[in-house]
């Protein structure tokens, strides 16, 4: 059903939004997202920071015989040190101007890689609430389609001035012709203007004969 797939739509865009909300308030950038944002901005900086496996497909253990980190590199590299067990790995000897950098060098261009990733988070969130906003505004239409056909089928539509207002759309969908106005001097005259189309022929206003 229509209003079903679109309720499914929502509610998943309404998850994936707050997820992405919540990682950028928690102001925090994991390494494997900045191996991410390597892999496709810093190519160079993502070949150097990549942990090989041994020659028949067996990760690499540390001197305690513990699984290497796929992050060893960049957290050594982030930390200043070198490249620890992987000194004398081809790709890390290619790398020198990487693995040759200053500290100063190295915090600097770590805080770049997170503000960038900070700011595409940001995006993300705009992104996903344009699309959560145009779902929910779908599923508005369809029920208000739905609240409009039920009023045309009716002589008389009675409510209150803020539901003329809330309802405004499907009101105006109806045409009605006639529009009555009880305690009209209570009222302001921008309540009666939402209630009035181009089908009304007749405004009546009653109230207080005093």
């Amino acid at each position: 059903m229509n209003i079903d797939r679109h309720k499914l739509t929502s509610q998943t865009l309404l998850k994936r939004l707050h997820g992405a909300f919540s990682k950028y308030e928690s102001k925090r950038v994991l390494e494997r997202d900045i191996l991410d944002y390597l892999e496709v901005e810093e190519p160079t900086y993502f070949e150097a920071f990549h942990v090989p496996k041994n020659g028949d497909g067996m990760t690499k253990v540390g001197s305690k015989g513990k699984e290497v980190s796929p992050f060893y590199l960049l957290s050594r590299w982030s930390g200043g040190h070198d490249a620890g067990i992987f000194k004398s790995s081809p790709h890390v000897q290619n790398a020198s101007q990487v693995w040759g950098a200053s500290r100063h060098v190295r915090i600097s261009q770590s805080r770049k890689w997170k503000h960038e990733i900070l700011k595409e988070q940001a995006a993300d969130i705009f992104a996903l609430g344009k699309k959560y906003n145009a779902c929910t505004h779908t599923l508005d239409r369809i029920f208000d389609e739905k609240d409009a056909d039920i009023m045309r089928s009716k002589r008389i539509i009675a409510c209150t001035t803020t539901a003329a207002a809330k309802y405004r759309d499907s009101i105006q969908a109806a045409s009605p012709g006639v529009l009555l106005v009880e305690e009209a001097g209570e009222i302001l005259e921008s309540h009666i203007l939402t209630a009035l189309g181009p089908q009304t022929k007749q405004l009546i206003l009653i109230g207080d004969h005093k």
